[in-house]
Parts: structure tokens; sequence; C-alpha cells
């Protein structure tokens, strides 16, 4: 497309009206031959195109179709927005990229983990059973469940969990751009990093294999840092919403008593018990005391976990050193680490130490949220591959700050064996992911402390600005 003054010319206008309108037409057609194929042939339509025998399943199919079909429209009517600049059309043509790539991935998986314990926990919340002990969270998301199992089955109830898991990712790509755009950075440098970033990522795949929720939780993390502060009960309502799916976002609290936040503090303990008291209403209190038995009793230790615990407990038991000192051992460790971790989150609020330019904009809040994300790592007795989403976001912002060759190379190999490296179980291979994420964190006080930064990305930002610039020629 031809670009004039940054916005796109007159001349796609009418090709893209009818085009959308064809689309809206085909949308109304296709609903309307749905409902009436649902009300009247619904059994030889299971039957003919959901067979036991396929390898279709077809939550993932459907879900997969309807989305890829709403991202279509949506560009349609982005294409046609006046405020579409060149910057803009970047960041919209890495969206729908990415999209397309986990919708494919996502529409060949034929098993799917996770989301099993999930609808398990919901179905014993209605028969007034116990929570199982691989559920480790508060029993919100279970409770949700419940009632939509109440609504329409158990179908019904893991059709959720396919929309909240492929939700979740859609939503995460624009949260991860406008976090390094509060930073200082362009649209179109922020939408590539994302890019690069998402469309080759070990971690993500498995969430989106195993219908995790941690990528919605980085997402009311970073929903709840970018409200702030101009919407300070919005920012304290999702961290608060974040706090009841999983306990990690108690982390990121700190920051906002450092910055004596009272009226933000008010408002999270608020929406906290709130959520609380509408989760304890249909159930009763006693999930929370399941939820806090399965979580304090859980002490798993393999050599698929990326996790200190794991890789003491193994390396020491092949020197004949007891479990119990060596937990003892990872426990010290996992203090000093998190006490530096806090640390670090204060003086790069402070200092506003990820930020290309110093002074205010909400970038201070999100650069002392960055080392705190690794806590979620550094805390867990158990670290799945796939809980490696949650720094993702701290690594986007550590990239741009690197300095020197030697820091580039660390911070390279490092990545590779966090996000990039295959899934291994196999002592010690399995544990090369550790020492990747934990390569990152050093990195990353390493840049907080000695307050110093590199000007790679700035250069790379102005080649990127020119390379863009003839598209503003006719």
């Amino acid at each position: 497309m031809t670009i004039h003054d940054g916005t796109f010319t007159d001349r796609w206008d009418r090709p893209l009206k009818r085009a959308l309108a064809v689309y809206v037409i085909c949308t109304v057609a296709g609903f309307i031959q749905g409902i009436v194929a649902w009300l009247f042939f619904r059994e030889p339509l299971m039957a003919a195109y959901f067979r036991t025998d396929s390898i279709i399943e077809k939550y993932p199919a459907l879900i997969s179709f309807g989305s890829m079909w709403l991202l279509f429209g949506g560009v349609l009517v982005a294409a046609r927005d006046s405020r579409l600049t060149r910057e803009r059309a970047v960041f919209l043509t890495v969206f729908s990229a990415l999209v397309l790539l986990q919708l494919n991935i996502f529409r060949e998986r034929i098993w799917f983990g996770d989301y099993r314990v999930y609808v398990r926990a919901a179905e014993r919340m209605l028969a007034g059973q116990p929570l199982p002990d691989r559920y480790l969270y508060p029993p919100l998301w279970a409770t949700v469940l419940a009632g939509v199992h109440r609504l329409g089955g158990r179908d019904l109830s893991i059709l959720a969990c396919f929309l909240a898991n492929q939700a979740s990712f859609i939503l995460f790509i624009p949260l991860a751009v406008r976090c390094l755009q509060r930073l200082g950075w362009s649209l179109a440098l922020s939408s590539l990093l994302v890019f690069a970033a998402v469309c080759v990522n070990v971690p993500i795949l498995r969430n989106m294999g195993y219908l995790q929720v941690n990528v919605l939780l980085v997402d009311l993390v970073l929903a709840s840092i970018l409200l702030y502060p101009r919407h300070r009960f919005g920012s304290a309502l999702l961290l608060s919403l974040g706090m009841h799916l999983k306990v990690f976002p108690l982390a990121v609290v700190p920051l906002f008593l450092f910055n004596r936040d009272w009226r933000w503090m008010i408002a999270f303990v608020a929406g906290g018990v709130v959520i609380g008291v509408l989760t304890v209403l249909p159930f009763g209190l006693s999930y929370y005391a399941d939820f806090a038995e399965n979580l304090m009793s859980w002490r798993k230790v393999t050599p698929r976990a990326a996790s200190l615990d794991s890789f003491l407990v193994m390396s020491g038991g092949l020197a004949g050193i007891p479990k119990t000192v060596s937990l003892a051992v990872a426990w010290v460790c996992k203090a000093g680490l998190t006490a530096t971790a806090f640390l670090a989150g204060w003086v790069a609020m402070s200092r506003a130490t990820f930020a290309r330019q110093r002074g205010g904009g909400g970038a201070d809040m999100v650069s002392g949220v960055m080392p705190l994300l690794f806590l979620y790592l550094l805390m867990s007795p158990t670290v799945w591959v796939h809980h490696l989403v949650v720094v993702i976001p701290a690594v986007l912002v550590l990239a741009l700050t690197l300095r020197s060759p030697a820091t580039i190379l660390v911070f390279s190999v490092a990545y590779v064996m966090t996000f990039v490296m295959p899934t291994f179980d196999m002592f010690p291979w399995s544990f090369l992911r550790l020492a990747g994420w934990l390569g990152l964190y050093v990195l990353t006080m390493v840049v907080i402390f000695r307050d110093q930064r590199g000007d790679w990305a700035v250069r790379l930002e102005a080649r990127l600005t020119r390379l863009l610039q003839p598209l503003t020629s006719a």
C-alpha cells in the first residue's frame, strides 16, 4: 500500500470498503447458517465432522477458525482507519502474524494437558469434594469454571479453558508492546522486538499446548502496571484478580508500598476482599483451606523442573547429601536472591532504570516491576517450562539495555537456553534452562545496580525509522 504523510491514501478506501462489506455479509450468512444447523441438524453435523476416530479436537478447531475470522475482520477495519500510520501498520502486521502462527499451532494439537486439572477441580466443587492435589491455585478459577459447568455442562467448561488460553495470548501482544512504549521506545521497534521474542518461544508453546493460565497472569500484572497511576482503582482491581488466580502478583505490591500510595493499597485490599467473598459464596471457605494445604504439601522434586530446589536435591543426591540439607541450602540461596530482587525493584523504580529517557510517564513503575517478575521462578519449588513466560517482559526490557559485546553474548546464550532450547527431561541437560534464567536474572541485577545502559537499541531505532521513511513518499 502507498502511504502519504504516514497515513494510507484514499485510493485504497473503496476496495477496502467493498471487502469489508463482503466480510460482513459472509459473517451474517455464516452465523445464520450455524444457528440453523445447530437447531435442526446437530446430530448429523456432529457425527459427520467430529467423529471419534478423527484426529480433530472440536474445541481448538472451532476456536481457531472463529479467531481467524475475527482477525481478518479486524485487519480490514484497521486498514480503513485514517489513523493507521506506518508504525501502526508494523504493529498490525506483527500482531496478525503472531496470532495466525499460534492459531496454526493451536489447531494442530490433538491432546491438551493441564485444563483437565481445572475442570476436575470445578467438578469436585460441584460434588462437594476437596480440590485435587495438583490444584495449587486459589479457588477463583475453579469457581468460575464450576459456574460455567452449571450453565452448560463439562463441554462448556472445557470450552471456557480454551477461550481463556487463546484470549490471554492475543492480549499479551499489545500489552507487551505497550510496556516497551511506556519506557520510551517506538511502536515499530517495540512490535518487532515482541515478534522476535514470541514467534519462537518454547514456554509460550507449552502454555498454549497445556492450556495453562500463566499468560493470563502476566496480562493482569502488565495491565495493572500500565493503568497506574491514571486509573488507580482499575490497577488495584486487576492485580487483586491476578492474586486470586495465582499468589505471585503479591510480589508486585511492595512497589506501591515504596511509593506510599495508600489509596491504591486500600483499593487493592478492598478488591481482594470482594473477589474473595464472591469466590466463597457459592461453595464455602473450605476450598481456600484445600488450596493452602495443597500448596504447603507440594514438595515435588524432579529433573524436569528448572528450579533451584530440583537442581540442588538431584545433584546432592548423587553426592550422598540428604534431601533435607539440599532443601535447606536451596532456601538460603532463594532467600538471598529474593531479597536482592526486591531491592532491585525499589532501585529500578526510583531511577526509572529501564526508561529510555527518565522523567515520569509511568516508566518508573514499569522499570520497578521487571526484576520482581523473576520472583515467580525464585520462590517456586517447581519451575516448569511454561512458568518461564512470566519473565518475558523483563527479558525484552533487558535486551534494550545491553551495553558490551560480552553482555550481549551472555544474554544470547542465556536467552536461547531459557526460551528457544527444546525441553530435555534428562539430567543434567534439563537444568540448562535453570542456568539460562538465572543468567538473565544476574544480567538484570547488573544493569540495575550499575545503572549503565548501552545505546545499540537507540541506533537500531534510528535505522528502523530511516527504513520506514521511504513509505511516506509516493
